[in-house]
C-alpha cells in the first residue's frame, strides 16, 4: 500500500475497521486486558474503506485485503520505520497501528502474534533512550518529575536533580535561535543533514557557542566552533542495546586515528576541565552506576555480558535471567490494561494547492552521511576527500574565519533542504533545471527535472545529493 504523505491514521483506522466489522478480533484478550474498545469503535464507523480511499489514495478493496491478511494470519507482527513518527501528528501515527495487534490480541506472549516493533534508524537510538538521552526521563524511564526516581539519582549522583524536564531537540534549537541558549552540543548526530531546515542552520549560527562530537568534518560540524573528534563504533568499548531491548557488548577492534578519542574518554575530558569528578572511570563501572540508579539494569555487568552473550532488560536481579517478553502478565499502564486509541485523523500541516501542487520530499536517511567538499569537489555530482576530524580549536572572537580544510565556518550560502514541504515547480522539458520560486517559507531550490508519466500524482522525490541526475520533478497533476 502507498499511502498519501500524513494520511497514516486514516489507512490505520480502515484496517481497523475492517478488523473489527468482520470480527477478526480476540473477544477475550478484548474482554480481559484491554480498554477503550467501545470508543474506537464509535470512532470506526466513520473509517469504512470506501471513505479512507479517499483520503489515503489506498483502493479500498487493498484496505480490505491487507486487514485480512493481517487478521487471519497465525501469528502476525507489525513493523514500523521512522516515517511514521516524522509528522505533525507522529504520536498519533504511531498509537494507531497498535491498535492492531491489540484488536487482534497479538500480544504480551499470547502465543498469537509478535506485537509491534518499531524499527530503529540507527545502531543504539535504543541504547541511548534507556540510559537517560532524553530530558524528561531518568535511566530506565524514571520520570524526573517523580520524586522517588529522583531521590535515588541523587544519592547515586551526590547531586540534586531538577524536578523539571529539560529541552528536546526542536526546543533547544528554538531557544538558540531566541537567544536564551547560550551553548549548544551536538553528539553523534548531523543535524544539518537529517533536519536541513533554514531553522537548525540558523540555530547553530545564532549560538554563541556550538560544539560538534563528529567522526568526519559533516555538515553540522562547519557550523561549531570547537569540533571534538571521536571514535567509531568499531573503536571503542562499551554497550549497545538493540530495539528489542537486548544488551550486547561492544569492544574496540581497531584504534581510533590521530587524536580521536571515545565519546567516553571525551564527556571525562570535558568535565575535568571544568572540575567535574563524573566518577565512573570504566564504561563497566558506567553501566553499575546505572543499574544503582534505575533497579531494572540492576542484574546487567559487562562481566555477565562476556558470560552470558546478549541479554534483555527488565534484568533487575543479578541471579536471574532478563525479561525477553514484556506485558505478559499486565501493561504498563496503571490499570494494568493495553489502550486503544481513538485518535481523529487530522490534516497534515501543509498539504499542496493549486499555487504549490507537488510535495517534495528528501529520502536523507537512505543516504550516506554528507562527506567535506573542497576546491573542485563543490561542483555538483563531484565529491572531494572525506578525511578524519581533527581538533579545530576556532577563537570565538574570529566568527567566520577560513579553518584548515574546511572553508568558511558559516556556509550561509546553502539553501536549506525541504522535507514534505509544498513546493512549486515549473514545467520544464526534460533535463532542463527547473527554478522553484520561493514560497511557504522553504527558500528556493534549483533542481534538474524531468517528466515521469508513469509516477502517481502529488509527491514528488529528489535525491539528497546535488548532481547532473539528482531529483525527478515529474509531471504536474
Amino acid at each position: 500500500m502507498r499511502p498519501r504523505p500524513g494520511t497514516n491514521v486514516a489507512l490505520f483506522h480502515g484496517l481497523a475497521h475492517v478488523l473489527v466489522h468482520e470480527r477478526l478480533v480476540h473477544p477475550g484478550f478484548l474482554r480481559d486486558r484491554a480498554t477503550g474498545l467501545d470508543e474506537l469503535t464509535e470512532l470506526l464507523a466513520d473509517h469504512p474503506p470506501e471513505r479512507d480511499a479517499g483520503i489515503t489514495g489506498v483502493p479500498a478493496d487493498g484496505i480490505r485485503k491487507a486487514s485480512r491478511l493481517y487478521g487471519r494470519a497465525e501469528r502476525p507482527a507489525v513493523l514500523c520505520g521512522l516515517g511514521v513518527t516524522e509528522h505533525l501528528h507522529g504520536t498519533d501515527g504511531v498509537r494507531t497501528p497498535a491498535n492492531l495487534p491489540i484488536l487482534r490480541g497479538a500480544v504480551s506472549g499470547t502465543g498469537h502474534g509478535f506485537g509491534i516493533s518499531p524499527l530503529r534508524g540507527q545502531n543504539n537510538v535504543q541504547g541511548a533512550s534507556d540510559t537517560d538521552a532524553l530530558p524528561d526521563l531518568r535511566p530506565g524511564y524514571g520520570r524526573v518529575t517523580d520524586s522517588e526516581v529522583r531521590a535515588r539519582a541523587e544519592t547515586v549522583w551526590g547531586r540534586p536533580v531538577p524536578p523539571t524536564p529539560g529541552l528536546h531537540t526542536p526546543q533547544m534549537f528554538e531557544a538558540a535561535r531566541e537567544g536564551r541558549l547560550r551553548a549548544l552540543r551536538v553528539i553523534g548526530e548531523d543535524v544539518c543533514a537529517t533536519a536541513p531546515h533554514s531553522r537548525r542552520v540558523a540555530a547553530l549560527d545564532a549560538c554563541p557557542l556550538a560544539v560538534a562530537d563528529e567522526l568526519f568534518l559533516s555538515g553540522t560540524a562547519r557550523h561549531a566552533d570547537v569540533v571534538l573528534p571521536v571514535a567509531s563504533w568499531l573503536e571503542k568499548d562499551g554497550t549497545f542495546v538493540n530495539f528489542d531491548r537486548r544488551f550486547q557488548r561492544v569492544r574496540a577492534a581497531v584504534r581510533p586515528p590521530g587524536t580521536a578519542r571515545t565519546d567516553f574518554e571525551v564527556v571525562h575530558a570535558v568535565a575535568t576541565a571544568t572540575g567535574a569528578d563524573l566518577g565512573c572511570p570504566t564504561p563497566a563501572d558506567a553501566l553499575a552506576e546505572c543499574g544503582r540508579v534505575a533497579p531494572v539494569f540492576a542484574g546487567l555487568s559487562h562481566a555477565g555480558l562476556d558470560r552470558e552473550g546478549a541479554v534483555p532488560w527488565p534484568c533487575p536481579p543479578p541471579d536471574r535471567p532478563g525479561e525477553a517478553t514484556l506485558y505478559a502478565r499486565e501493561f504498563a499502564p496503571p490499570d494494568g490494561r493495553a489502550h486503544l486509541s481513538a485518535a481523529p485523523c487530522l490534516p497534515p500541516g501543509e498539504a499542496p494547492d493549486a499555487d504549490y501542487p507537488l510535495r517534495q520530499h528528501d529520502p536523507a536517511r537512505r543516504q550516506p552521511p554528507e562527506p567535506p567538499r573542497t576546491g573542485a569537489a563543490d561542483r555538483p555530482g563531484r565529491r572531494g576527500p572525506c578525511p578524519r576530524a581533527g581538533l579545530l580549536r576556532v577563537p570565538l572572537p574570529g566568527r567566520g574565519r577560513q579553518l584548515p580544510h574546511v572553508g568558511p565556518r558559516r556556509n550561509r550560502d546553502r539553501a536549506p533542504g525541504v522535507q514534505g514541504h509544498a513546493v512549486r515547480v515549473r514545467p520544464t522539458s526534460s533535463g532542463d533545471w527547473a527554478p522553484a520560486p520561493r514560497g511557504v517559507s522553504r527558500g528556493e531550490r534549483r533542481r534538474p527535472a524531468r517528466g515521469c508519466d508513469g509516477a502517481p500524482r502529488g509527491p514528488r522525490c529528489r535525491d539528497a545529493h546535488p548532481g547532473p541526475s539528482a531529483g525527478c520533478a515529474g509531471r504536474r497533476p
